[in-house]
């Protein structure tokens, strides 16, 4: 609730804001339209998360999906306002500091997180069964292939002990695999078993397609007490067989011998733990003193924490869905048996009624609504028209058409059309004039008119849905929650029956409609027999304007075994894998130089964002525009990652499809269309089974090779042209609403056509070269992961050392010089900084400049859609630099004239 109340108020603060822009106010100077927008944007942000957070922890579920609903509008509102800052600072990355400041929050605050929900939910329970016994499918055809066929095994002799032995038993081989080959072959044993039963031509939802680790573990365990239980009871027989026949003679000691051992004995160990009982508390003590580190205890792992967590809410809700769903069930059937009769006898009264009124007020019946329309539905909401609406229409077409024949009528349409034509060619010139007004009035600071908001598409759609909620709910969170638990755990029955009631009577209602329709036409065939026998003329009324008909749903995407044998080839190619990485482990620092630069007036500049900025360009352009929300906010079907090599590109995309649990499919050349004969033919099942397994992600390293200018001879053999047409064929016939997304990695584009290639993508995301702050984060956490270094080591030189070199690249040195034998060492050998520099003084590794990334910056630009704008803006600043100069000048002038007087 309180976190509705600030949502309240941040969209009120928008509405007014957006009203004064509606009446003309605009705002004056650079920094202070960013720092608004910055600052709502911000907001929405936060607002974001604190609203998944609370879904993910509630239990009600009907107060749920109008969170649900508020938080998919303000996510538009979100991209709306972050689209208005990019054309506003003309910079795909976007920096809001100062409103960051103002708040006192961190650009960490407005980072959005992936909710528990949507990745668990964005897969059916029956694709994911599927999925995984399709690709255990696979495994075993892999296997299958390359073993060779079994041959009968000998059996062995048994084994004959001799009685001083401690060897295997008679008979009884001994197990010496270890516990987890001893599971490993439990799982080969049973997967055999099941291969000779199961049917590979078909694939059912109910098939058990993954063991179990309970059972794998309960066949271990019950081998392992077989085995114990017959060894004692042989070992028992082996003792007695000894104590008879072969135990020596020998004299048992004397009583005092005895006592005087056993005292020994006690003394020394009472002695032994007086000692250990001392040292440990010494050691106690040592550790509260925090003279040496407890290696017992483990901190917390926050985020692990919290996904138990969220993972334990989830099933609990799930529990509770089930049982709602029971409910409703039950519900429906008692209110359809008791109430359907009644509801179409009132509905029908009430259609009756409506007749009489039109009928007695406007002297004919009603046009009946179409079906397209809603039906009576339109006239119980009052979006039908009035009799009062109806009699001022008729006249005002009367008037129009008074005295004319048709051919005039059709005359004045033309010229109607025309008109329109014509007025929109006029405001469209205006507008091009008014924009060449504005961009020469920016020119000169004295003259600036200031910046003028745009206006929200979704202001309305955001109060309403505000509004919605607190009419549903605001009398029931004033109810005592001793008393009504219900309005905080589980659902209410009483709005249950309401939702139930609600679906029966618009079932009920196009029953009674199409009945209504029938004795409509009978009335008005019975008015017309009046008219006939008093001798008057039937007007001719207009009819209703007929509503467009729908667009025809696409064919359906059908599941079956044929479809699904078709793509049992791409399991086969190895090509499929399920990353587990997310956004979150990308590692680095933000850029806190960019705000500044970008709204300098006149010389706005625009350095490299941080590496951290990354996170939230993929979670917006990638995971939330794949469809994962529904309906997606924003909706990219193609994203391309282009930046320097060994930058972690790959790793970003490893990072959007474990984020989404999605299934990653990886179509680079050189492990896909160079192990196959047909290309389109098995991109096509790709793009199938991607479907199939949504969410996907489709993944192309090194995209320039699909689009060479000149293949290399040693690249031929890739056939990575032959990608090209049926790629661009199947990523515009991928559905909107479908949880799909194609990702690709570019390094070299000036080897590619480029125009081509970047218009194959809907967004092209710069990815930026790790900076000093990043590096060293990088860094200060690896290290902090190494138990045996210290803790206080100096990250910044190295820091410094790798600037130049890709997050890729830094990665790889870092692994190779602490790999498991150094990190061994480092008790007796500290680490030292001149290893990494010697390492990469040995394999000839280079560093980049920024000459480097420019190039990369300059090529990004020339293709952007913000490249007209770009130039604009700079032309701008030009002369406001010039206009500036000017004004210094004649202040000097001014100032000096004064000296002089004075």
């Amino acid at each position: 609730m309180r976190i509705l109340e600030d949502a309240q108020k941040i969209v009120t603060e928008d509405v007014n804001v957006q009203k004064r822009a509606a009446k003309g106010v605009r705002i004056p100077s650079r920094k202070l339209p960013l720092d608004m927008l910055g600052r709502t944007y911000a907001q929405y942000c936060n607002l974001i998360n604190k609203i998944y957070e609370s879904y993910v922890n509630a239990m009600q579920l009907q107060r749920n999906e109008y969170m649900l609903e508020i938080v998919a509008i303000i996510l538009k509102r979100m991209y709306e306002l972050r689209n208005e800052i990019v054309h506003y600072v003309v910079n795909d990355y976007i920096f809001v500091d100062d409103a960051l400041i103002q708040m006192h929050m961190t650009p960490y605050d407005i980072e959005i997180v992936v909710p528990y929900h949507l990745p668990l939910e964005a897969r059916p329970a029956s694709k994911e069964h599927l999925l995984q016994k399709m690709w255990l499918s696979a495994t075993r055809r892999k296997a299958k292939a390359g073993k060779p066929k079994k041959q009968k095994k000998a059996p062995s002799k048994p084994v004959i002990l001799d009685d001083n032995d401690d060897g295997p038993l008679d008979g009884v081989q001994p197990d010496t695999k270890t516990a987890d080959e001893q599971e490993g072959q439990v799982k080969d044993e049973v997967e055999e078993e099941e291969s000779e039963s199961e049917d590979d031509d078909a694939y059912t939802y109910s098939d058990h397609t993954v063991i179990p680790q309970e059972f794998t573990f309960a066949l271990l365990i019950q081998r392992h007490e077989r085995y114990r239980q017959f060894y004692l009871v042989y070992y028992l027989e082996k003792v007695a067989n000894y104590r008879q026949f072969f135990k020596p003679a020998f004299t048992p000691p004397s009583e005092e011998l005895k006592e005087m051992a056993a005292a020994l004995i006690q003394k020394m160990y009472r002695k032994f733990m007086c000692i250990k009982r001392e040292n440990a508390k010494q050691h106690k003590r040592d550790i509260l003193l925090g003279m040496i580190p407890d290696v017992d205890r483990r901190p917390l792992v926050y985020a692990k924490e919290t996904e138990l967590l969220n993972q334990r809410h989830y099933k609990e809700k799930e529990h509770v869905k089930e049982y709602l769903r029971q409910k409703s069930e039950k519900t429906n059937k008692r209110l359809l048996w008791l109430r359907k009769g009644e509801l179409i006898e009132d509905i029908t009264e009430e259609i009756v009624e409506w007749f009489k009124e039109w009928y007695y007020g406007y002297g004919f019946f009603p046009l009946y609504p179409y079906e397209l329309e809603g039906g009576t539905v339109i006239v119980v909401k009052g979006e039908y028209p009035s009799i009062e609406e109806q009699q001022l229409e008729d006249e005002r077409y009367a008037k129009n058409t008074k005295g004319k024949t048709k051919e005039q009528l059709k005359q004045d349409r033309e010229k109607a059309r025309e008109e329109e034509k014509m007025k929109a060619e006029q405001m469209k010139e205006m507008l091009k004039k008014e924009k060449a007004n504005l961009v020469k009035a920016r020119c000169n600071p004295s003259t600036d008119p200031g910046y003028d908001m745009k206006i929200s598409e979704y202001q309305d759609e955001l109060c309403n849905a505000l509004r919605r909620y607190r009419q549903a709910w605001t009398l029931i969170d004033t109810l005592p929650p001793e008393r009504w638990g219900d309005a905080i755990y589980g659902f209410m029955a009483p709005i249950l029956s309401e939702e139930l009631m609600e679906k029966i009577q618009l079932e009920a209602r196009v029953y009674v409609d199409e009945m209504m329709r029938l004795e409509l036409k009978t009335f008005t065939k019975a008015q017309k027999a009046m008219y006939s026998r008093l001798g008057w003329r039937w007007p001719k009324r207009r009819p209703r304007k007929r509503p467009k008909p729908p667009p025809l749903p696409p064919d359906p995407f059908i599941v079956d075994n044929t479809l699904l044998k078709s793509i049992e080839p791409i399991f086969d190619l190895n090509i499929m894998s399920r990353p587990t990485t997310k956004i979150c482990d990308i590692v680095g620092d933000y850029s806190f130089i960019a705000y500044s630069a970008n709204v300098q007036d006149p010389d706005a500049k625009y350095p490299s964002p941080g590496y951290g900025d990354i996170r939230r360009r993929l979670l917006l352009s990638c995971v939330f525009a794949s469809g994962l929300e529904q309906p997606p906010p924003k909706r990219n079907k193609a994203v391309l990652l282009l930046g320097i090599p060994r930058n972690g590109k790959s790793f970003m995309v490893d990072a959007i499809a474990g984020e989404m649990n999605a299934v990653k499919f990886d179509i680079s050349p050189d492990v896909f269309s160079a192990k196959i004969k047909k290309v389109p033919k098995y991109l096509n099942l790709v793009f199938q089974a991607a479907r199939v397994f949504q969410p996907s992600v489709i993944f192309c390293k090194n995209i320039e090779r699909v689009f060479y200018k000149k293949v290399p001879p040693a690249e031929k053999k890739e056939k990575a042209k032959s990608l090209k047409k049926p790629l661009q064929k199947l990523l515009k016939s991928i559905p909107v609403d479908e949880k799909i997304i194609f990702i690709a990695t570019c390094s070299n584009p000036w080897v590619a056509k480029a125009r081509g290639m970047i218009k194959t993508f809907d967004e092209t995301i710069l990815v930026p070269w790790p900076d000093y702050g990043s590096i060293q984060q990088f860094f200060y956490w690896a290290f902090q992961k190494i138990r045996s270094m210290p803790r206080d080591f100096c990250t910044q030189a190295l820091a410094q050392i790798f600037k130049g070199l890709g997050m890729g690249a830094i990665m790889d040195v870092f692994h190779s010089v602490l790999n498991s034998e150094r990190i061994c060492k480092l008790n007796v050998t500290r680490l030292d900084q001149s290893e990494f520099v010697e390492y990469m003084i040995e394999n000839e590794i280079e560093q980049l400049s920024i000459f480097d990334l420019e190039k990369y910056t300059d090529f990004a630009l020339r293709y952007s859609p913000l490249k007209a704008e770009r130039a604009e803006y700079e032309m701008i600043n030009t002369t406001r630099a010039e206009a500036y100069a000017a004004l210094r000048k004649k202040a000097e002038e001014a100032a000096q004239k004064a000296a002089k007087k004075g």
